[in-house]
This record gives C-alpha cells, sequence and structure tokens, in this order.
C-alpha cells in the first residue's frame, strides 16, 4: 500500500545488510503493512528453449483513434531474427469476423515498421459505459516463397483516450479525468497487489489455473460493479492474461511503475536497467484499450517532501539532483518519460504521471492530481466522517482494516485456542502498525462492540470497514456533477485483495471471500445509486461537546454512469427504530416522478426528521415498471447512542428453484449479513450483503451455488437481544 508510515525495509544479501531499492524485484517482498516479508528467488514464469528458423521479438502495436473517431490508425513494428524472413502480412478482423484489412510489409535489415488503418471501428468501452468489441489482430512473418515462419495473434481493443485537466466552474484547482471516446468515467474501484507472496503459486501457466486465478478475481470486482484496478508500484507489471481480461470485461488499468515508498538510486548503470525494462515492459502491456495512465512510482515524491529529501521545483538538471539525497529524480523525470517516448505511448493517448500521488504543492495535494487520503486510520487518524472534506480530484488510494472472513480465520488458525482478538497469532497477521489501537478507537467512536467471541469482533470490524468505505465512495461519487463540475472523478480503495490470509485494507480476503466492504462499494458504483448526508443542523455548547451534533435534515442525491437519462420514481419511508411503527418526516411518502442525469448526479431533495436521533429513514429509485434501480437507509450518527429493537424478528424466505432470497423485518435491523452456517461447507456466491432493513419491505438478495442449505443472519447489536433469523423454505 502506498503507507507513509511504513517503517525502513532492509534485505540480506551476500554482501551484508541493504537496501532492496537496489534490486529490481517486487518490493513487497520485503514485506510490507499487509504482507509477509518472505523475499523469494528465482523466475516466476517459465523459461524456454525455442529453435526457429525466423521469429518476431518485441512486437509493438500502437492504435489510435482519430478524434473524430472515425478512423483508428494502427501502427506495428517489431524486431525479426532468422535470415528466412522477407515479408510480414498484418491482417485485422474484426469482432463479429471478417477480415476488415490486410497488408504485406517488407522486412528490412532486422526489423520491419507499417500502418494499417480500420475504418468506422467498433469502440472498446469500460463495462460501466459501453461494450468491449475487441479485433482479431494477426502477425505473421513469411519466408521468400510465402509459408509462415511466426505468427502472432492479439485481440485488440480500440479506444480514444484523453486525461482532462481542466479548470472546474466552482471549485479550485483542475480536474483529474479519464476521457474514454470523449465521454468523461467515474473511476470507481481498487487498488491490486500480486495475488500471492509466492508468485509461481498464482501465476504459473502449467497448473492450467493462471487464467483462472485472474479471471475469478477480476470477474469478481466487475461483478462490484468497479470499473478500474491500480496497478501498485511495489508488485509486477502484470502477466498477459492480466491485461487480457481487463480488455475482455471492462476494466481500466492505472499501471504503476515499479517503485515504491522509497529513495531509489540513480547511478548510470542502474537507470540503463530501469530504462530496459521500462521499455520492455511496456512495449508488451501498451496497446491494452484498457490501460489508461503509466505512473513513475508510488509515493516516493510525496515521502521526499515528508522525510526531508532535497525536491526542489526550481532544479532541473541531472547535476543538481545527484548532489542531493533525492537522486530518484534522475528516473523519474529523465529515465522514465525518455523510455516511454521511445514506446510511443503518446500515440496511443496515454500520459505519463510522475508519481502517485502527485500534483500541486506537497505532491499530495487534493485540488490538482491525484490523492492518496491517509489521515483516516493512519496519519491525524480522523474520524472516517472527515473523508468528505478530504476529497481529492482524483483518489487513487483510502482505505480502512478489517479481519478476512471466519472460515478464513479458523484456517489461517487451526488451534481454536488462539481464534481471539487479542491472541499473538491473531495479531501476528496484521502487519499494520498500531492496527489493534485503531481498530478500536474507531468502533468506539462509531458504536457498541466486543471483543469477545471472535465472532462478534470480526463482524463489528469488518462493519465498521464497510462504513467507512461505502461513505468515502458514496460521498465522493456525488462531486461528479458533470461537465465542468468534474470535482471527483475517482475512487480507488486501498485494495482489492490480499496476498497471504492476513488482517488488512483487503475488501476480498485472500481466498476470495468478499467482505461487506465489498458491497458497500458495489452499491456505491452501481449504474444507479441513491445515498444521503445527516446534516449538521444544531452545533452544541463546548461544555457538551460529548454530546452527538444535532443532525435533523437529511439530504438525498442519486448517481448515473449510463449514459441516458433515467426516468424513475422516488419513495420515502420513516420508522422509530426500538418500535418499529411508521415515524414523521416533512415531505409526503408518496411516490414522486424524478429524472437520474445521464453520467453525473443528479440532487434530490432535503428532508427534515422531527426526531432524528430514533429514526430511520429509508429511500428507493424505482423504473416505471416498479423495478428497485437502488435503495438506501439513513441512521442516526452515531450508532453506539441508538437503541435497537430487541427482537426485530427478521424473516428469510429461500425460494427454491430461484437464485435469491427474500428478507423481511418487524423492525429496523442494522448490517444484516446472511451466511451459510459454518459447518455446511463454503458459503454461498452472495450478490448482496450486509445490508439495511426495514419494515415494510421485501429485500430481494441475489445468491448463487445455496443449493439445500441453511441460511443464518446476524446484525449490529444482536447480541444485545434476540439473535437468529426465522428461515422459510418455499
Amino acid at each position: 500500500m502506498g503507507d507513509i508510515y511504513f517503517s525502513q525495509r532492509i534485505c540480506l544479501s551476500l554482501g551484508g545488510w541493504m537496501s532492496p531499492e537496489y534490486l529490481r524485484k517486487a518490493q513487497h517482498h520485503w514485506g510490507w503493512d499487509w504482507g509477509p516479508a518472505l523475499a523469494s528467488t528465482g523466475p516466476y514464469l517459465p523459461i524456454r528453449l525455442e529453435i526457429f528458423a525466423g521469429r518476431m521479438d518485441g512486437l509493438k502495436i500502437l492504435p489510435k483513434v482519430h478524434d473524430a473517431l472515425d478512423k483508428a490508425d494502427i501502427v506495428v513494428s517489431a524486431k525479426v531474427s532468422g535470415s528466412e524472413g522477407k515479408h510480414v502480412l498484418v491482417e485485422v478482423k474484426a469482432p463479429c469476423g471478417g477480415v476488415v484489412e490486410r497488408k504485406l510489409f517488407e522486412v528490412r535489415g532486422e526489423k520491419f515498421e507499417g500502418s494499417i488503418t480500420v475504418v468506422k471501428p467498433e469502440l472498446w468501452w469500460p463495462h460501466t459505459h459501453g461494450p468491449q468489441p475487441r479485433y482479431e489482430f494477426a502477425v505473421e512473418l513469411l519466408s521468400g516463397d510465402k509459408s509462415s515462419l511466426h505468427k502472432i495473434i492479439k485481440p485488440l481493443g480500440l479506444r480514444h483516450l484523453k486525461l482532462l485537466q481542466r479548470s472546474l466552474k466552482s471549485a479550485p484547482g483542475t480536474s483529474f479525468t479519464f476521457a474514454i471516446n470523449h465521454t468523461p468515467i467515474f473511476s470507481g474501484g481498487s487498488n491490486w497487489i500480486p495475488g500471492d507472496f509466492f508468485l509461481p503459486r498464482f501465476t504459473h501457466p502449467n497448473s492450467q489455473s493462471v487464467d483462472t486465478n485472474y479471471r475469478r478475481w477480476l470477474t469478481l470486482a466487475k461483478s462490484g460493479h468497479q470499473n478500474m484496478i491500480r496497478v501498485w508500484g511495489g508488485g509486477i507489471v502484470e502477466t498477459d492474461h492480466f491485461y487480457n481480461l481487463c480488455d475482455e470485461l471492462g476494466l481500466l488499468v492505472w499501471q504503476d511503475l515499479l517503485f515504491a515508498c522509497g529513495n531509489y538510486p540513480a547511478h548510470d548503470e542502474f537507470c540503463e536497467l530501469v530504462r530496459e525494462e521500462t521499455i520492455v515492459q511496456m512495449t508488451r502491456i501498451v496497446h491494452h484499450p484498457s490501460l489508461v495512465l503509466i505512473c513513475g512510482d508510488n509515493e516516493d515524491v510525496w515521502l521526499a517532501g515528508l522525510r526531508g529529501w532535497e525536491y526542489k521545483e526550481e532544479e532541473k538538471t541531472i547535476e543538481e539532483w545527484m548532489r542531493g539525497n533525492f537522486q530518484h529524480r534522475r528516473t523519474l523525470e529523465r529515465v522514465l518519460p525518455e523510455a516511454l517516448e521511445v514506446v510511443g505511448i503518446g500515440e496511443v493517448g496515454l500520459e505519463y504521471w510522475e508519481s502517485s500521488p502527485f500534483g500541486g504543492k506537497g505532491a499530495n495535494a487534493r485540488d490538482v492530481g491525484d490523492t492518496h487520503i491517509w489521515d483516516v486510520w493512519h496519519g491525524l487518524m480522523h474520524p472516517y466522517q472527515f473523508y468528505k472534506n478530504l476529497m481529492g480530484r482524483f483518489v487513487s488510494e483510502f482505505g480502512f482494516e478489517s479481519p478476512p472472513n471466519m472460515r478464513t480465520i479458523n484456517s489461517m488458525l487451526p488451534n481454536p485456542t488462539t481464534r481471539q482478538s487479542q491472541s499473538l497469532p491473531f495479531l501476528a497477521h496484521d502487519k499494520g502498525p498500531g492496527a489493534e489501537r485503531r481498530a478500536t478507537m474507531y468502533m468506539g467512536e462509531n458504536f457498541r462492540f466486543r471483543m469477545d467471541p471472535l465472532e462478534d469482533y470480526v463482524y463489528c470490524a469488518q462493519l465498521l470497514q464497510s462504513e467507512a468505505i461505502g461513505f468515502a465512495a458514496n460521498t465522493w461519487r456525488r462531486e461528479f456533477r458533470g461537465p465542468g463540475e468534474e470535482n471527483c472523478s475517482g475512487a480507488l480503495v486501498w485494495q482489492l485483495n490480499d496476498n497471504w490470509p492476513g488482517i488488512s485494507w483487503a475488501i476480498v480476503d485472500y481466498y476470495l471471500r468478499p467482505k461487506p466492504v465489498f458491497f458497500a462499494m458495489k452499491r456505491a458504483l452501481a449504474p444507479v445509486s441513491i445515498s444521503f448526508e445527516r446534516i449538521v443542523t444544531e452545533e452544541n455548547l463546548n461544555i457538551l461537546r460529548g454530546y452527538p451534533k444535532g443532525k435533523s435534515r437529511i439530504a438525498f442525491w442519486a448517481c448515473s454512469s449510463l449514459l441516458t437519462e433515467t426516468a424513475a420514481t422516488l419513495c420515502f419511508a420513516a420508522h422509530d427504530i426500538a418500535s418499529g411503527e411508521v415515524a414523521p418526516i416533512s415531505r409526503s411518502t408518496s411516490p414522486t416522478s424524478t429524472t437520474i442525469k445521464a453520467n453525473r448526479t443528479t440532487e434530490l431533495v432535503t428532508i427534515e426528521v422531527p426526531f432524528p436521533t430514533t429514526t430511520v429513514v429509508s429511500a428507493a429509485l424505482r423504473s416505471p415498471s416498479g423495478e428497485v434501480l437502488a435503495r438506501c437507509v439513513s441512521w442516526p450518527d452515531p450508532l453506539k447512542f441508538v437503541t435497537f429493537a430487541e427482537d426485530p424478528k427478521v424473516l428469510i424466505r429461500i425460494k427454491d428453484g430461484r437464485d435469491e432470497v427474500v428478507v423481511k423485518c418487524d423492525k429496523p435491523v442494522k448490517g444484516l449479513i446472511l451466511q451459510v452456517p459454518l459447518d455446511e461447507g463454503e458459503d454461498a456466491g452472495w450478490g448482496d450483503n450486509c445490508i439495511d432493513v426495514v419494515p415494510g419491505e421485501e429485500v430481494h438478495v441475489p445468491v448463487e451455488g445455496l443449493a439445500r442449505r441453511g441460511v443464518e443472519g446476524r446484525w449490529l447489536c444482536d447480541w444485545e437481544g434476540v439473535r437468529g433469523v426465522e428461515v422459510i423454505r418455499e
């Protein structure tokens, strides 16, 4: 993770102790605050010996879609080895089949280069905004008699890309918005770390699992309505499987180059290695339509300011940098840009971004460029409700810790006596500094929680992560308000995955088990979402600062990633939390018609709540046919002062033969988790979870793999009353 509080890392080499920054190797192998220090050696991908009469190497494909979107010019080149190769045949097949263009090029010396044009291209989109058609792009090396010597076939998507950094109508600074085919995109998603601390367990193709491993993870991200993955700089430039799947699934990729949280050397030999590495790796992936940004590193420039490394903006020469103690600037400002110019990233609309975070004063400014927000959980440990004020133009990192699923905990702690929140083996799986103190402080601020039994602690910590990240994602997406008002254009949570069974910021644990926060993100990033803000309407006297501020007004808004307007009906309901009875609010609960604007936020309505500390308010958007497009439930804040019903009478109906369950209750419940009992094997695949339910509604929850097994449920503070649900199978 980009963690500015990460301690100095060291490794043992044959020559003694040294910094891992000197080795061009995945930096997380020396440990991070989410994974173990296990520095493996040797290649993690297969090595093979090939015998050939002629072959192509370093194949580079540079597709550029014209601004008018009516043509795509594709420049292709490669090195040619062997004396047999005389010509190269380039052929393009349409996504639906059939050759759309074919051209023959002559090999000159030991290389060839040419260009081919596709007229009226079918455009590739992120999955949230359109389809992902891909052409078949074939490059074949031919001998003098036109026999085939070597053939490479790649799927190829065509899209127009531009990074918009323009002035905003009502906010300082500039936007940081990726526009695909001239359409600004809100980039919602997550950061990606290597899938295992032993890379061959994840990437080795001989087991036929490599595609499956990547596919399961990336398909899950897509199912959570995520449309961007940031490949973090402390790992690897991923395998071809990864980028091909992102193309196929419609996931945008932010690619860090391989530097993270360090002050790297910049002597000539090191820089030459970096230059060659960058050219080879970026040539390999530059053609992917999913790739939208190449970033120099993770947090190095930010750390320069925080740790006193010499970063003077006015210094622009290598000689000046090499006299200082932040020589890494040579790599960031000379070596990498020059290498990427050789690759030709500008030809496909890609830009080089020097670091992450970067832009504005102090690198981590919130009004220019991208931002890492770590003053929640780390740093000043602000309440998570401060996320609203900490918003940046593009939030490329933010996160909140929680333990993994209980099934994962049971496997990582085989001794039942260690399954407690304060056992050494449990805490040894958390590499984050001060995590135990941070978790209990945040829980104590927000709701009543229990440390024991472990199941209750895990539930509370996971709910807290879900509340924090869901609040941030909803609040920041609200600020994507349309052209000239892209006040926030991205929210990438730290992190999607784990590389071992640990306690971390991951929203899905090592064994691919989603945490509740995954579903909070999924709801926030849905094609149409609805959310709310309880607005402070009354401040307390200083001597009463322990009392919560009055929040008697609630503002509701909707967000859409659809490219056309959406007709909807807005419905409200309000209930007393303890009794479940209907409660008063300032507006009619009768359905009203509304129109959700395309690809931006629509402010809906602000209401008054006469008894805000005891009233829960639910809102839903329905289509003209009555389908629920989105729903949300607004609770008093903080939840620790809420009196919940002792027995909310939660009912779960399982309809055999249908991939869903239906949930009802007599009194409001917060954070209802559904799962298959632990003793009945692996959990089912829930389409939603950690849901808030109020009287008078039926919540339909999609589920796969439930079969005839049971379902159990739990919710916040269920230990204070009757825990358990009634299950009816129909």
